[in-house]
């Protein structure tokens, strides 16, 4: 299981991408299931992870102009998939949302974190303030995520 707060980091690359690839599962499956909240909030604990923990590997680090060219190319793929229609609602797009935050590693832009939607989906997954707890009730009840298993 995942953990919102990890209590051990990860031991190598290869355990923090293991990890990681269970986040990204997870947020599929809520975006299949068209469940913002649940997107804002397993979205919330993978950027909480990638923070603890992304940056002590070399490997996914990348300079910004790099990272800006990323960026170009897979909003570009998105915007072509999707044909520029919302990945929740299938209006039209305004815009990618950055599920991870950004920063200077590869991951931010992988098209795994990245999500194309209209202005209203975006603002309902950004949405920045909720409680935590309920949070963690809430993905535990959807998900079997827990914030004390790994």
């Amino acid at each position: 299981m995942l953990s919102a707060k990890m209590s051990t980091p990860p031991s190598n690359l290869q355990e923090f991408l293991d990890t990681l690839n269970r986040y990204v599962f997870e947020i599929q499956k809520a975006i299949i299931d068209k469940d913002l909240d649940l997107i804002r909030k397993i979205s919330y604990m993978a950027r909480e992870y990638v923070h603890a923990y992304g940056y002590e590997y070399k490997e996914l680090q990348i300079d910004s102009k790099k990272n800006s060219k990323l960026y170009k190319k897979s909003k570009k793929i998105l915007w072509d998939f999707y044909q520029g229609r919302c990945e929740i609602c299938c209006n039209p797009a305004t815009g990618v949302h950055h599920l991870l935050g950004r920063g200077k590693l590869r991951i931010y832009n992988n098209l795994d974190f990245l999500l194309l939607c209209c202005s209203k989906c975006h603002d309902q997954i950004d949405k920045r303030v909720y409680n935590w707890d309920e949070s963690q009730r809430v993905c535990s009840a959807k998900t079997g995520l827990s914030s004390s298993e790994k």
